[in-house]
């Protein structure tokens, strides 16, 4: 079992690409290490700015030729930051775990599912819905599938499809990674390249690859039933060594502060 990153760098990426995220991505890939062996997909830009970082990894692909075939005239003018993972997980042969830079391993994961997903996303099956859960569902996966992805599966196929869970790839554990490339190519294969970039990558990657996990009945479960935790009001509780991972993002307020407590764990 190896861990997996991708990354390509492109124009207008979520993530400001600063001290902050290449510090965590840092500890990411020395967490992994301690572990795994390490291999990243990416564009020659990204690896020479993980290079230039000190962030090193065990195997390196280079994807230029892919992602220039495939951006055609966009010039990396994307934010389909998911491109990189999605070939990742279509060349994969042998059992990995995909993981993000802004992910901090605590552990050695184990899983007795064929597919692993970090966490959950699971707003309508609670008691109680906010306001906000339900526009975040709307405007990050339903008006986006109705908008750009409806056209391409059949009535009975979104009539199966389950909006109740949303899994998230920020880890994910895979067993069978020739389900997961065949897979992959179908939808990369059925949706056209210029619509592609109109998807949230989130839809695109995590959502619509779930629901073949479904339609196949494919054993799959999570490494942990919370939703992502904001750890910068109470990081230094002992419960944050006790995770499988921490999972952060960069633009949190604390997250420096956040990163430095963690580079002493680690």
């Amino acid at each position: 079992m190896k861990v997996v990153f991708g990354f390509s760098n492109f124009v207008g990426h979520y993530k400001p690409l600063n001290d902050d995220f290449f510090d965590l991505a840092k500890l990411a890939v020395k967490s992994a290490k301690k572990y795994y062996s390490t291999k990243i997909y990416c564009d020659t830009i990204s690896l020479n700015l993980f290079n230039e970082n000190g962030i090193t990894f065990d195997e390196v692909i280079i994807i230029d030729e892919f992602i220039i075939n495939f951006t055609d005239n966009y010039e990396y003018n994307t934010n389909q930051y998911s491109i990189s993972k999605i070939y990742a997980m279509m060349h994969e042969t042998e059992p990995y775990i995909l993981m993000d830079f802004d992910v901090v391993l605590m552990e050695k994961l184990e899983s007795t599912h064929s597919i692993t997903y970090g966490q959950p996303e699971e707003i309508f099956e609670t008691e109680h819905i906010s306001l906000n859960q339900l526009t975040w569902a709307y405007d990050s996966y339903i008006t986006p599938f109705n908008t750009h992805m409806k056209k391409y599966f059949n009535e009975e196929q979104v009539n199966g499809f389950n909006w109740s869970t949303y899994p998230s790839f920020c880890v994910l554990m895979v067993k069978i990674p020739n389900f997961v490339s065949a897979v992959f190519k179908e939808i990369i294969g059925l949706i056209p390249k210029e619509e592609i970039f109109n998807i949230p990558p989130t839809l695109l990657e995590q959502f619509i690859f779930h629901q073949y996990v479904i339609k196949n009945k494919v054993d799959f479960g999570f490494f942990t039933p919370h939703i992502y935790k904001d750890y910068s009001s109470n990081f230094d509780a002992v419960g944050v060594i006790s995770q499988k991972f921490v999972h952060l993002h960069v633009n949190l307020k604390d997250v420096r502060k956040n990163i430095d407590h963690l580079a002493n764990i680690i």
